[in-house]
């Protein structure tokens, strides 16, 4: 993390203290479990660029910790980012609201 800017993705709970730290914008996708589930199934037999193998099976033990992931990890994530009170912390609760907010940035740099 110590090049000028970068970009990291996850919400591995151990780190994220740390990570929040050096950041200084959060894009925190709270979206629908349903969403995200559903999102999971959506994926498999398609390949992926941030993959390096072609996933043709639902992974259980990954679906249950998304499926879980509101009362097992959400209260930490959502504690360490009370945290970070000089941080920009943009908040999305839908894939419309990632893709209006896509769009708003699209049409900004298009008119610079």
């Amino acid at each position: 993390m110590e090049p000028e800017s970068w970009i990291l993705d996850g919400n591995y709970a151990r780190t994220i203290s740390w990570r929040l730290k050096e950041a200084d914008t959060v894009y925190y996708l709270d979206l629908p479990i349903e969403v995200c589930l559903q999102s999971i199934q959506d994926r498999i037999g398609k390949p992926r660029d941030d993959l390096p193998w072609l996933e043709d099976s639902l992974d259980p033990e990954f679906y249950e910790y998304v499926k879980q992931f509101p009362q097992n990890q959400k209260l930490k994530v959502e504690a360490a980012l009370k945290q970070c009170d000089n941080r920009e912390i943009i908040r999305f609760t839908s894939r419309e609201e990632v893709n209006e907010y896509l769009d708003r940035l699209e049409n900004d740099y298009r008119n610079l």
